[in-house]
């Protein structure tokens, strides 16, 4: 008799199965998601009622194919003690029906008898497993593992026999222990769980079948008894098989042949095997593995996410550890990029929304440690992957002080973020969740489960490192998510005291630790880490954590101790006086008192740890010892540079504290409490300047003969950085005598900086460059991989790559404070020689590494985090060039400065104004436009006569005269630019940043927001974009408190300011218009490259929505006709594109509804304005554009009194005659706008030609028409 569930389950069969977690071989992208089954039994998680409630996450949705839900088999209302097993029990409760007796009689056999084991003694063989069928030499073998089990047990006291013995009972089913303990009671022999006859009949069958054979559909008739691999009358004998089930034993046939996808590109559902690797679809794996089931597609190995999460809520424990075990390796694989581009969608995406974030926090309140080990691993894997931080710590501390905030994408947009921060106690943790997974995870006390899992539970070594990596991430996310883990009782004391004790004498004379079985007293570096992140968000939470925790003790033990005196693997020793000099740094840089008594305290220390840089470290040895030693040498640099920032400040804050005035630095620019001068003065760090500079010179010297590693290369790095922010900042400092100073400039640049700058080895770093190169590389960022609820860095390339900037071969350890120091060290003393750095900029490695950005579109990880490096590296090999007067490679320079504006990231304001200022709007290197100007005076000024304009000043089109005023004015372009561009609050952050500011520094994190980069493509125009977007959003708002209040004057009124423009809004307009103009005109082949002419239109077009007069001013309508030109010319008409949305400003259709509605109310008929409603009704486009202006909107078409001659100079005549509109309900607007007189010959004559031929051509071809 074929049971319920197999019979649903052969119905299924027939049915193609569809599920969408499937492999991408061939198939585009779709926005399709996994669905992950539901429903388990035996487990204290909610009720299935509870679960099907709306505020409830499900543990996933349901699919219409695919994996079929199991059956809820109630096991409670079952008796234990039947002699009919569960199943059957189940069946006969579902459907009393089914005849169990039906099956055969000589199927039935009686069960063989045994002796009464209950009376024999404990060493003479185990009363549970007796060995036959398990154990290559049976019961010989069996009896041995029973021996060694009781010489064990003889080796234990009681006490630790009865601990042994509790945490045995308690991860074991009670069910299980109880079967146990009746074993020795029961006078039946123990059960033969693997029969031997029935594993060599399976493992013929299995070894002789024919994969080439295509699979059959499963046969609905019975299998004869003959054809079953175990007797029936064996099957009696096994476990729960006391009345035998045909179908059942079915399940020892051998398995199904797998056929292979119809198609190449046909998908099909992802498996999984127990490591987390994906199967393919033919795996030939052994049934041995453990990789089969009875589910769908049995002949198939692995198991699907569905499979996966049933496992995990199952009420067997070694199930639950095993499915969690494979999700952390799923993951963990997923984080390192293993899995880009093989499913139609993001398999984190489809993981968060199928509730694997609730079934880990829930799994993590599990009474057993191993699954309490596997959850901890998964979470980790989830939120705290190897490929998120090490990238991070790889640029420490050469690529800045900067570290991003690691909210979500949804997180980081600002209006959702109000929102959010307003209604999340009103939403629930399911709600929460698909908004931000770190905040949800703090919501539901994860923070507390692991304060108590840490304390209480006594966890493995993996289990505490896994937990103190995902507080780490949490801590990342924001300085919200970091007051919690500060805030949390006993949290972070719990960790300090057990993982990062302040006495160390048990590590100096115990064992070594490499082979611990507990982490309690033993320091941690994990730990340090946590610390780190969390102060790195300001210095309040840290002054909290130094003060609460005693912490600057315990730092100066682990940066003090020496690593070959202590119990500690010596790799990880030296990781954690490394990760302690880390952040120590972060907290000398804030300032924190506590931190500058203790780098006074710790002074001597410091010096001979220069001291032995200087005599004993050569950054061309590479070996394991010192490349660690090379790690904690450029960290000691870092902490270094702190202190000389600390130190600058002591003479100015000691004169004003003197002067009873005091400097008053409170949020936002308010008053606020006096500032204390430090305790460090500047005549501490003249000595370590001194050591600094030696090194310099050593390691430079090294550098020009040999090639040193990554390590190697940052600890050169920094000791530039160091030398850069003391030469700096000296020249403020009282008692300093200028001509000393500019006299130690000259040596330092003559001694270490030019034979670096004139070297074979620079030219073979700057060689690369193109290799290691993520703006030009050809990688592709995995943001499409990433989950709207959780974010990434996107170190991983979707090709499975690490970015080319984190390679062990990278020059930007070395080039990037190079070129930092030498740009620094040429404004401080303009006289220096200039011939070591023209030889620098015309290198050919580094020309033709910026000529191929410039060829580039796009750019590549543009707006990823690790990008900045390389962006502020171009940014200082083009502030160089900016300060030499003589470059035959200007023009190259200059255009790749307009490329290195879009790159900029939060953060690099300052970078951006400098650009402006010293690049893009300066005269030096603008020098080709004054020659391209003056060639085209020999031109007709016919071929630029310009459109006229209602206003009394006519406009100007020739070349020659708007390109001569720019270049008249292009300091004041830049000026003007840099004030609208950047926003003011975060340019002088950004400032406080790049000049380590102590007081002024509020944190080192760079908060999250809607896009990484400041500027987009069409950055000039970029003010102009933000004040139609205050316009529509004072309108909405006036709008809202109108209907709010109804018959009240709104305050917010647009039409309470006055309708003419301000002289300041006119002039930032005209810079805008200026420098795109000459953008256009003389860089319009790399403009062009990463924007489109629809793109620049529609940003052009601002200037006639923002106000009602701007295209009225002569200067303004000058360069707009300018701008228009130069994109139309030479088919630039035809590249308008009718699909393109815009962010903020909607798609084209409602902009050019817009446009005409305000062409009618306030144009006076300009000929700019009517040009560019023109454009959009060129034949090659929708007819929807032409019949919006001459159907609905035919009011403005009076308006528009162009010639012919006035549109040729921009647009081709023909372009709007052919091909000739057919369109019937066209052609009665035209002639309808002939007849009622809106269209005339003498005052809108091209729109009268345009529409007269129109007619014409429908007429001609009626008459050509052949009768019927």
């Amino acid at each position: 008799m074929t049971s319920k569930f197999a019979s649903s389950r052969k119905k299924k069969a027939r049915v193609e199965m569809v599920d969408h977690t499937v492999m991408q071989e061939a198939v585009s992208r779709t926005t399709l998601r996994c669905a992950v089954m539901g429903g388990i039994v035996e487990r204290s998680v909610p009720s299935l009622e509870e679960w099907a409630k709306q505020d409830n996450v499900p543990w996933g949705p349901h699919q219409p194919l695919g994996n079929p839900r199991p059956p809820i088999i109630p096991f409670k209302k079952l008796q234990a003690n039947s002699e009919k097993s569960f199943y059957r029990q189940y069946m006969e409760s579902v459907n009393p029906a089914i005849a169990f007796d039906d099956v055969p009689q000589q199927m039935e056999v009686t069960p063989r008898q045994t002796k009464d084991s209950q009376d024999d003694p404990v060493g003479q063989g185990s009363a549970v497993v007796c060995g036959e069928g398990v154990l290559e030499r049976g019961v010989e073998e069996a009896m041995e593992i029973h021996r060694e089990n009781l010489e064990r047990l003889s080796q234990l006291t009681p006490t630790e026999i009865q601990t042994e013995r509790e945490q045995i009972m308690a991860q074991c089913d009670p069910k299980l222990l109880q079967f146990l303990q009746s074993r020795r009671h029961n006078k039946s022999q123990p059960a033969d769980f693997t029969h031997p006859a029935a594993l060599k009949e399976a493992d013929a069958e299995g070894d002789n079948k024919d994969t080439s054979a295509p699979p059959a559909e499963a046969p609905e008739e019975e299998v004869a008894e003959a054809d079953l691999p175990i007797p029936p009358s064996e099957a009696k004998k096994w476990l729960h098989m006391d009345k035998v089930e045909l179908e059942k034993l079915k399940w020892t046939l051998p398995l199904p042949e797998v056929a292979a996808p119809r198609r190449k590109d046909q998908p099909y559902v992802a498996r999984f095997s127990l490591t987390g690797d994906l199967m393919p679809y033919d795996a030939d794996v052994s049934h041995r593995e453990g990789l089969h089931h009875h589910g769908e597609e049995p002949e198939r190995a692995g198991y699907t996410l569905d499979e996966i999460f049933v496992y995990a809520r199952s009420s067997v424990v070694q199930q639950r550890q095993l499915a969690l075990s494979i999700l952390a390796a799923i993951l963990n694989k997923v984080a390192q990029g293993y899995y880009f581009s093989c499913f139609q969608a993001s398999l984190l995406q489809m993981l968060l929304d199928s509730g694997v974030v609730l079934l880990l926090r829930f799994s993590l309140d599990d009474a057993v440690a191993a699954v309490r080990q596997a959850v901890a691993a998964a979470l980790a894997a989830l939120l705290a992957s190897d490929a998120l931080e090490m990238p991070l710590s790889s640029l420490s501390p050469w690529g800045g002080i900067l570290r991003p905030a690691l909210a979500s994408a949804m997180h980081a947009q600002q209006q959702v973020r109000a929102e959010l921060q307003a209604e999340e106690a009103e939403l629930k943790d399911a709600e929460l969740l698909q908004l931000d997974v770190v905040r949800a995870l703090v919501r539901v006390d994860t923070l507390v489960r692991v304060r108590y899992t840490l304390e209480s539970l006594s966890p493995p070594p993996e289990t505490v490192l896994h937990l103190l990596a995902v507080l780490t991430r949490i801590a990342a996310h924001s300085l919200t998510a970091a007051w919690e883990i500060v805030t949390c009782r006993g949290l972070l004391s719990c960790v300090v005291t057990r993982h990062l004790p302040h006495d160390t004498t048990a590590l100096m004379a115990g064992p070594n630790t490499a082979s611990v079985t507990a982490l309690t007293g033993v320091p941690l570096r994990h730990v340090l880490v946590l610390l780190k992140v969390l102060c790195c968000w300001g210095p309040n939470i840290s002054k909290e954590i130094v003060v609460k925790h005693n912490l600057m003790t315990k730092l100066l033990t682990f940066m003090s101790f020496e690593p070959t005196e202590v119990s500690l693997p010596l790799a990880e020793a030296l990781k954690l006086s490394v990760t302690a000099h880390e952040l120590f740094s972060v907290l000398l840089g804030f300032g924190v008192i506590e931190a500058q008594e203790s780098f006074l305290s710790f002074y001597n220390l410091l010096v001979r740890h220069l001291y032995f840089y200087r005599d004993k470290v050569s950054i061309n040895e590479d070996t394991g010892s010192n490349q660690l030693n090379f790690e904690l040498g450029a960290h000691l640099f870092s902490t270094l540079r702190k202190a000389v920032s600390l130190a600058a400040t002591k003479s100015m804050l000691d004169r004003q504290v003197k002067q009873h005035t005091g400097l008053r630095v409170g949020i936002d620019g308010e008053p606020g409490d006096v500032l204390q001068p430090p305790l460090i003065s500047w005549d501490a760090v003249v000595l370590l300047s001194e050591l600094s500079n030696t090194c310099c010179l050593k390691w430079s010297t090294q550098l020009l003969s040999a090639k040193p590693t990554y390590a190697g290369a940052s600890l050169l790095g920094s000791s530039y950085l160091f030398a850069e922010n003391y030469f700096r900042k000296c020249k403020d400092q009282l008692g300093v005598s200028a001509p000393e100073y500019l006299t130690s400039i000259e040596s330092f640049f003559s001694k270490v900086v030019c034979p670096v700058l004139e070297s074979p080895s620079l030219g073979e770093l700057l060689s690369r460059l193109q290799s290691h190169s993520s703006l030009c590389s050809k990688l592709t960022m995995s943001s499409v991989e990433d989950a709207k609820n959780l974010s990434s860095l996107n170190c991983i390339s979707l090709e499975g790559k690490y970015i080319p900037m984190l390679s062990s071969e990278s020059p930007f350890p070395v080039l990037l404070p190079l070129s930092k120091l030498l740009l620094t060290l040429m404004e401080l003393h303009p006289a220096l020689p200039k011939e070591a750095c023209i030889s620098f900029l015309k290198n050919d490695h580094l020309l033709k590494y910026i000529e191929k950005l410039t060829n580039c579109s796009p750019l590549a990880f543009k707006s990823q985090w690790m990008t900045r490096v390389e962006v502020e590296f171009l940014s200082n090999i083009l502030l160089i060039s900016g300060l030499l007067p003589s470059l035959d490679c200007k023009k190259l320079l200059h255009s790749s400065a307009l490329m290195v504006m879009t790159c900029l990231q939060n953060g690099q304001e300052h970078v951006g104004k400098r650009l402006l200022t010293g690049v893009i709007c300066n005269s030096n290197c603008i020098a080709d436009m004054h020659g391209l100007s003056s060639t085209v005076d020999a031109l007709t000024l016919d071929d630029y006569e310009p459109l006229k304009s209602p206003a009394l000043i006519q406009p100007c089109l020739r070349p020659s005269l708007l390109t001569s005023k720019i270049i008249d004015n292009i300091d004041g372009i830049g000026v003007s630019l840099a004030a609208s561009l950047f926003d003011a609050k975060a340019l002088k952050e950004s400032v406080v940043w790049f000049k380590e500011i102590p007081f002024l520094l509020n944190s080192v994190v760079v908060p999250c927001s809607d896009s990484p980069n400041i500027l987009d493509d069409y950055w000039p125009l970029l003010p102009l974009k933000r004040k139609i977007l205050e316009k529509i959003i004072k309108t909405t708002l006036a709008n809202e408190e109108a209907k709010k209040n109804p018959g009240k004057k709104s305050t917010l009124s647009p039409g309470d300011e006055s309708d003419q423009s301000a002289p300041e809004d006119i002039v930032e307009v005209t810079r805008c218009l200026q420098l795109t103009y000459s953008c256009l005109r003389h860089r319009r082949n790399l403009i062009l490259r990463t924007t489109c002419v629809t793109g620049w239109l529609r940003h052009l077009s601002l200037v006639m929505l923002i106000a009602n007069d701007l295209f009225l001013d002569h200067n303004i309508s000058s360069y707009l006709q300018g701008c228009l030109r130069e994109l139309l010319i030479n088919g630039g008409h035809r590249f308008f594109d009718d699909k393109l949305e815009l962010p903020g400003l909607g798609n084209t259709f409602d902009w050019y509804k817009k446009m005409i509605e305000q062409y009618t109310a306030v144009s006076y008929g300009d000929y700019t304005y009517a040009l560019m409603l023109l454009l959009p009704t060129l034949q090659c486009y929708p007819v929807a554009f032409r019949a919006l202006l001459w159907g609905d909107l035919s009011d403005a078409l009076p308006l528009i009194r162009l010639k012919s001659s006035d549109i040729s100079t921009f647009i081709p005549i023909e372009d709007f005659l052919n091909p000739a509109d057919k369109d019937e309900e066209m052609l009665d607007k035209y002639r309808s706008s002939l007849v009622t007189g809106m269209v005339t010959e003498t005052r809108t004559p091209f729109l009268w030609m345009v529409a007269t031929h129109h007619i014409r051509a429908a007429e001609l071809r009626a008459v050509n028409k052949p009768s019927v």
